[in-house]
């Protein structure tokens, strides 16, 4: 009775282990069937807040407050689209924007604009960090001056810059990515023409530093 009572315990012992087996099968299948594969290629949407390059205006108000607008800075605002290869820690991104920065009163409206066209390579380093290097096309260029009665517009030429940039992202979903970074940016503006006359007095324009750093984030959709 004890060796048949050995064999059925056996017997069962294996039965169980072959049902947890293909338990295990038929879920690790149901999983395969049902994954999401990752897009390589995805629609883009980036901003950000730059600061520095040389100063172009320094405001002063009936309050006491000042402001400045300078070469580098600005608000940031780009769309474009992120590819992804398989099974590789490259990524190639492409965007097309804007940059601005602007300041205005009562009898003032000064801005400095830009549209900028970028193509930037980023190396996976580590779990959720990318490094990345590009160039950024500024187009576009032009500086609006109104105040108290005086006017003029400063067009700059085309001009490119060398970018870097650190990013922390993160997967939201499985075809969702949300990213944060620091970039610096290196670029020089030349201005189309090396006088300016506004009726008043004649200018003569400089080539401006517009390098700066910015903060910026991003999604991948």
């Amino acid at each position: 009775m004890k060796a048949i009572f050995c064999l059925i315990t056996l017997a069962l012992g294996s039965n169980l282990a072959l049902a947890q087996a293909d338990t295990a099968s038929t879920a690790a299948d149901t999983d395969a069937e049902t994954a999401v594969p990752q897009r390589p290629v995805h629609f883009y949407l980036g901003g950000g807040l730059a600061y520095g390059g040389d100063d172009l205006v320094r405001l002063e108000y009936t309050d006491g407050e000042t402001g400045k607008i300078k070469a580098g800075s600005g608000i940031t605002l780009d769309a474009g689209v992120l590819w992804t290869p398989p099974n590789s820690d490259l990524q190639l991104q492409f965007t097309y924007g804007i940059q601005s920065d602007s300041d205005s009163a009562e009898n003032a409206d000064i801005s400095f604009d830009r549209e900028r066209m970028e193509l930037l390579a980023f190396y996976q380093i580590r779990e959720n960090h990318r490094l990345g290097f590009g160039f950024s096309k500024h187009m576009d260029i032009q500086f609006d001056y109104d105040f108290a009665g005086e006017r003029y517009k400063l067009n700059y030429e085309d001009a490119t810059g060398i970018v870097l940039e650190w990013d922390f992202f993160s997967h939201i979903h499985t075809n969702s990515i949300v990213s944060i970074g620091l970039r610096f940016v290196n670029i020089h503006y030349e201005p189309e023409s090396q006088y300016l006359w506004n009726g008043y007095t004649l200018y003569e324009q400089e080539k401006l530093d517009g390098s700066h750093f910015a903060v910026v984030f991003g999604i991948a959709l």
